[in-house]
């Protein structure tokens, strides 16, 4: 026994005896112990081949990215593995913890992180906009990064309530006023009192007034949920209101710029009323109360240029806009510099600004091709292809990869490349552009340039990925309108309207287009009809169904129409619609000296351009008819 023990290496344990002498252990109790042995190590062998098994699952399970975290049907698809789910999750619980503590740099900054393992996360998303909302002082470093949150956010929820909220607070917080106008608009019937205040003042400061008009009617007790409000409603009265109460409006707004509380916003204020009436005694005042306190901002001088320019002053606004050297920190800063540089015809200033600037504050999608435009003029062909190069490698984001290509391949053609343009419009379709107008852009010169298939393969891109909501398509027509595409306008609004034809959004914006084109003058009478069917009292509708029935030669109905218009209810948009209704209706009863005077009453600035041109040719008409009948 003693040998078999050692021959399988394995000390045998001392017995003691009765007498105190040591024993060997019997045989059939070290056979025992044996056989206990060889069962524990099988047992041992099976759990450990059953934690590997285990292990290989669970690398199975976890690596692969399996998991999809966005919503069905949408696109682009985002799937992520197990293991990037825990660790987005862990980093979003380190991210409000690090919030929590004030420490709002470190949380953004994890909060990335946090979304680069999971993009999906719905509720990540609202985290890092909720930190960057609670941000004392908006940091500029942030805007890019929450600007394509906010619009991913929104995707994902489909434009949800909360999630356009949420947006419309992130904006507001960094003044991009546009975007709070846009992201409260679809929801601007739902709104509290103190939402309905912001998305009011976003009307104002985007010159949307006749929402404004609505909406302070619409919200009551906004202006006790925010008394700056009453400012802005002073503001109104006094440039955009009616007649009746311009007086009192600037009355109001000469007393808030003296009071501590709103000393800023009025004098603000006073800029855009100022330069309204082209008072730039008022308006040097206002300003230099801003510069006094230190709260003059980028946007403040460059309407100082502009209100220069138009009274005759352009090259003092020149001499100002060259030596003017605060940098901008927000994107709607950058823009307006750049078109200010532009309406003083300085482009190279224009163009070198852009080239230093953009990279860092372009987070709007159409700042790009506005500065390709200018190079394009200037002829500056290699910094297009720089930026060109720019926009694919460094900035994907922006969903221009297939503009990006475009511009290779005009200066693959200015080089005399035919083959190399080829190729470079031939991957515009892989890589669709994310801006539908900018969209309808290329495709209309592509064709225009020698190459019809490319140009029906972006359009053909256009139509699936840009989306099948009216929301979509009526913010296009808006920016098609703004950006003079007014063909593109009418496709968008066309499209819009077909989408959701029961809505008077679109109903009014489509009805708006074909009126500002003159085309399909029948239908615009029918959705005017609709409209003022269902709101009698709205004079907006009211008067586009008189310039409807005009345009379809129904003078008699609409000269019973224009006498139900109250015109002292309207302001400076709508009472140039009803000038121009007028001045149209006088001029086919053929009674020029009424039209004439009813001309007078026409503010240009409120007109598209179609309208003006159609304007200004009856004009002339009824210009040189008095002539002819004076002599």
């Amino acid at each position: 026994q003693f040998t078999m023990a050692q021959n399988q290496s394995i000390p045998p344990p001392p017995f003691s005896s009765e007498t105190g002498e040591d024993e060997a252990p019997p045989s059939s109790l070290m056979e025992t112990s044996s056989f206990v042995r060889q069962i524990v190590n099988e047992r041992n062998f099976r759990w450990a081949a059953a934690f590997m098994f285990l292990a290989l699952i669970l690398v199975s399970v976890s690596l692969p990215p399996v998991w999809l975290t966005t919503p069905p049907g949408f696109r682009p698809i985002v799937r992520v593995s197990l293991l990037a789910l825990l660790e987005s999750r862990m980093l979003a619980d380190t991210a409000r913890k690090l919030d929590s503590e004030g420490r709002s740099d470190d949380a953004i900054v994890t909060w990335r992180q946090a979304l680069f393992k999971n993009l999906g996360d719905h509720e990540n998303q609202v985290g890092l906009l909720k930190t960057l909302i609670g941000q004392r002082t908006p940091d500029s470093k942030w805007i890019s990064l929450g600007v394509g949150q906010a619009m991913w956010t929104l995707r994902l929820s489909n434009g949800s309530k909360d999630d356009r909220l949420l947006a419309g607070q992130f904006f507001a917080h960094y003044e991009m006023h546009e975007y709070v106008w846009q992201s409260l608009k679809p929801i601007e019937t739902q709104l509290t009192d103190a939402q309905g205040a912001l998305y009011l003042k976003s009307c104002f400061m985007t010159h949307h007034f006749n929402d404004f008009e609505e909406a302070i009617k619409r919200y009551p007790g906004a202006k006790a949920a925010d008394p700056e409000l009453s400012v802005y409603e002073a503001a109104w009265a006094a440039g955009w209101g009616p007649p009746s109460g311009v007086f009192k409006g600037k009355r109001d707004l000469a007393i808030a710029r003296n009071q501590a509380a709103t000393l800023v916003t009025a004098n603000r204020l006073q800029l855009m009323v100022s330069e309204l009436d082209y008072d730039y005694q008022t308006f040097s005042e206002a300003l230099k109360a801003l510069r006094d306190f230190h709260v003059d901002r980028p946007l403040d001088h460059v309407a100082e240029w502009r209100i220069l320019r138009a009274i005759g002053r352009t090259a003092e606004a020149r001499e100002l806009a060259r030596t003017y050297s605060t940098p901008p920190t927000l994107t709607l800063e950058l823009r307006a510099m750049f078109q200010g540089y532009l309406q003083l015809e300085l482009k190279e200033y224009a163009s070198e600004f852009m080239q230093k600037y953009l990279p860092t504050l372009g987070t709007e999608r159409d700042l790009w091709p506005l500065q390709a435009e200018l190079l394009l003029e200037l002829g500056r062909w290699d910094d297009l292809r720089l930026m060109a190069i720019d926009l694919r490698t460094v900035h994907p984001d922006l969903e221009l990869i297939g503009y990006a290509w475009y511009l290779e391949g005009l200066v693959d053609l200015r080089n005399h490349l035919p083959d190399q343009a080829a190729y470079s419009f031939g991957r515009i379709p892989e890589r669709p552009i994310g801006d539908p107008l900018l969209g309808f852009v290329v495709a209309r010169h592509l064709t225009a340039l020698g190459f019809p298939k490319i140009a029906a393969a972006t359009l053909a891109n256009l139509e699936r990925t840009a989306g099948g909501t009216s929301d979509y398509w009526y913010n296009v027509t808006i920016a098609a309108l703004a950006g003079g595409q007014f063909d593109a306008a009418a496709q968008a609004a066309e499209k819009a309207y077909q989408l959701r034809p029961d809505h008077p959004a679109t109903e009014m914006n489509y009805a708006a287009v074909l009126l500002t084109l003159r085309t399909n003058s029948s239908l615009a009478a029918q959705l005017t009809f609709r409209l003022l069917k269902d709101q009698p009292d709205n004079a907006s509708y009211l008067i586009n169904h008189i310039l409807a029935l005009l345009q379809n030669g129904r003078l008699t109905e609409a000269e019973g129409k224009i006498g139900q218009v109250d015109t002292s209810q309207l302001n400076g948009p709508s009472a140039t619609a009803f000038a121009l209704a007028v001045f149209e209706l006088r001029y086919l009863q053929d009674r020029r000296k009424e039209a004439l005077q009813a001309y007078e009453q026409i503010q240009h600035r409120f007109l598209q351009a179609p309208q003006s041109n159609w304007v200004e040719t009856v004009h002339r008409k009824l210009s040189e008819g008095n002539r002819r009948t004076s002599n």
